[in-house]
């Protein structure tokens, strides 16, 4: 009888396993919609046999600090890097995936990076974000900042109705959390890539609920300062002409509006959120982000007010390999070649 109990016990653990497994995997793969994003855009080839999007943009920043009656005001110009790969990831692992298995798939891997000129103070920072391809579901999103004053890491993990975060930085208590998410959210670091990505063959206007980094804030900060968690308001503009150095250019106007009432109000693209941006999009298969223009977003204390707008815009860019057959090509020519250079 014994015998016969403990049997029952540990056929029901595993079957509760099992279940709890299928579960988490149907969260995964299928709890994102993928209808309101163009197929044309997220199956594209430009990305196929291990090619890199790898574009520069010059970033220029204006801020403006009232602080005790007195106004301040900064200008800041950056370059800023966006690079993007499709390639198979490890969810076991939150990895790139050297071969296919019962827990990969195809995802969109975005680097993002805000690089500080020689002659300007202040924080560079960069993001690393992972999107299933299919659905562009966050899988894992990393932000990096960095600088003379400090540094600070936080990573945020997209599990199966929860988000795992950690945060560490320069003079800073680790703060780890494990948050339960009411909704299916997207991050705020993948707003212009979900900008490139939809299809407005449907409908001209597309709201998304959005999660930001979490510092531990109280329920008093989120009361009068705003929460990490809100939605975002995307909509087509229409067709716009851009005068360029070669000519005219036909682009399609896109606007991100955000709500005033977001803490903690920054982002790696632009620093400050704004209280609205203005995409300017390619027409071609790869909808490459060609300028944006932002409205001041601002944010208010007791003592302080601030405000802050910028402009980005597109310098050079290029489709790159990157990957082949799971090796970095930064290190073929050495596990390749011998020191003649000739193949071994």
């Amino acid at each position: 009888m014994k015998s016969y109990f403990i049997q029952y016990m540990v056929l029901s653990i595993l079957l509760f396993f099992l279940s709890s497994c299928d579960k988490d995997q149907n969260m995964d793969e299928g709890s994102y919609s993928s209808s309101q994003f163009s197929s044309e855009f997220i199956n594209s080839e430009v990305w196929d046999k291990g090619k890199a999007e790898i574009a520069y943009y010059l970033l220029n920043r204006i801020d403006t600090l009232y602080q005790n009656g007195q106004l301040h005001i900064s200008r800041h110009s950056d370059t800023f890097e966006i690079s993007i790969v499709k390639q198979l990831y490890d969810f076991t692992h939150f990895k790139k995936s050297m071969g296919s298995g019962n827990n990969t798939a195809e995802v969109f891997s975005v680097i993002q990076r805000r690089i500080k000129g020689p002659l300007y103070s202040g924080q560079s920072a960069s993001s690393s974000i992972h999107l299933l391809k299919k659905n562009l579901m966050p899988v894992k999103v990393s932000i990096a900042e960095y600088s003379l004053e400090g540094n600070s890491f936080n990573e945020q993990r997209f599990r199966s109705g929860t988000i795992e975060q950690v945060t560490v930085g320069d003079g800073a208590k680790k703060y780890d959390a494990q948050y339960n998410l009411d909704q299916n959210y997207y991050s705020i670091e993948q707003i212009p890539l979900l900008v490139r990505a939809l299809d407005f063959s449907k409908q001209s206007e597309y709201s998304f609920p959005i999660v930001n980094i979490s510092s531990g804030e109280s329920a008093v900060t989120r009361l009068f300062f705003g929460d990490n968690k809100f939605d975002v308001t995307i909509t087509l503009m229409g067709e716009e002409e851009l005068v360029e150095t070669g000519g005219i250019r036909y682009v399609n106007k896109v606007k991100v509006s955000y709500p005033n009432d977001v803490f903690p109000p920054t982002k790696v693209l632009g620093h400050m959120i704004p209280a609205e941006e203005f995409y300017f999009i390619s027409k071609d298969q790869t909808r490459q982000i060609i300028r944006i223009r932002s409205r001041s977003g601002q944010f208010k204390s007791l003592q302080n007010e601030v405000k802050s707008s910028y402009t980005l815009d597109l310098l050079g860019s290029s489709f790159i390999d990157w990957w082949n057959m799971g090796e970095n090509l930064y290190l073929k020519p050495f596990l390749r070649k011998g020191i003649d250079g000739k193949s071994n």
